[in-house]
């Protein structure tokens, strides 16, 4: 697997892993307003600093692959990867805009957030079915 490949594996695993634990206290309270901006805040320090140390951990296992030059295959499944994402999120803000007109809470905030969660996952999902499309 290239350093790309691989680092698109640990942002999936990431986002889908600190996503369920954001909305499992929402789905347990069966309330979608129930986080609020701490726990976002929480949210990115958390998936900031164990993506950096996953890179770390990578580049020093693998320091050739690291510094690898991008290849055509790399920008045309991130491109794609991209494309997908930026369809998802554009749903997700649609719907969070009628639910934002009907309702008056942190339900917004927590589904706009969700919604940029969701679209990197999906595009985190197609780049790496590309890769193991082409492998």
């Amino acid at each position: 697997m290239s350093f790309k490949e691989i680092s698109t594996w640990i942002m999936l695993a990431l986002f889908a892993a600190l996503g369920f634990a954001y909305v499992s206290p929402m789905i347990e309270t069966r309330s979608f307003a129930s986080a609020g901006g701490e726990q976002i805040l929480g949210f990115v320090i958390a998936f900031v600093v164990l993506f950096t140390i996953a890179h770390i951990v990578i580049a020093i296992a693998a320091p050739k692959a690291a510094n690898a030059a991008e290849d055509e295959r790399d920008h045309r499944i991130e491109l794609y990867g991209e494309r997908a994402g930026a369809y998802a999120l554009g749903a997700v803000v649609l719907f969070g805009l009628a639910v934002a007109l009907i309702t008056d809470n942190r339900l917004f905030a927590n589904i706009f957030f969700l919604g940029l969660v969701w679209s990197e996952i999906v595009k985190a999902a197609w780049q790496l079915a590309l890769y193991r499309r082409d492998a």
